[in-house]
């Protein structure tokens, strides 16, 4: 039995102390580098211009408070960002739709994604949103998983460009 005074009580209460909170501007840079790692990970490198195009609409998310992170010990290691009708005339009136969501790789399987994601459903109800909405490449049976867990179901989505056309896309109706 491990003493609860022990240093591997506190370190083991620690690792899994997080705090899910809006991102600011500050967290940009820590946003767009695991941003990075995920399209790198997916095989996408992405140029400059592109780089500046994805970080500002990040800022247009952030300022909407459409972007969640994820912080251990004054570091971030995962966000979800989303969008609603205010930055996509694609959306509809109370949805929102979860673009992302990037856990950094030394912090996967611990139960972060679907902490931000259950925020995200908290934060929905309180907004009166009534349709939760996102959609994942099929090989990515993690995230799939989660979102049925959390009672996401799937959907066709009758607008898809080619970028997402082999997705599995997924609603929950709050």
């Amino acid at each position: 039995m491990i003493d609860p005074g022990s240093s591997v009580t506190v370190h083991i209460m620690n690792e899994f102390n997080h705090l899910i909170r809006f991102a600011s501007r500050k967290d940009l840079e820590d946003i767009s580098f695991l941003s990075n790692i995920a399209l790198n990970t997916w095989g996408i490198i992405t140029e400059p211009v592109l780089e500046e195009q994805i970080n500002n609409f990040y800022i247009s998310q952030i300022n909407c408070q459409l972007v969640l992170i994820a912080e251990m010990q004054n570091k971030i290691i995962g966000y979800s960002a989303f969008i609603d009708s205010r930055l996509s005339d694609k959306i509809e009136e109370n949805r929102l739709h979860i673009t992302n969501t990037v856990i950094h790789p030394d912090f996967r399987r611990k139960g972060i994604a679907e902490k931000i994601k259950r925020k995200i459903i908290s934060i929905c109800r309180e907004r009166n949103v009534k349709r939760i909405t996102t959609n994942h490449h099929a090989s990515n049976i993690a995230i799939i998983n989660l979102s049925k867990k959390l009672g996401f179901k799937e959907y066709i989505e009758p607008s898809v460009d080619d970028s997402c056309k082999n997705d599995i896309f997924m609603e929950l109706w709050l």
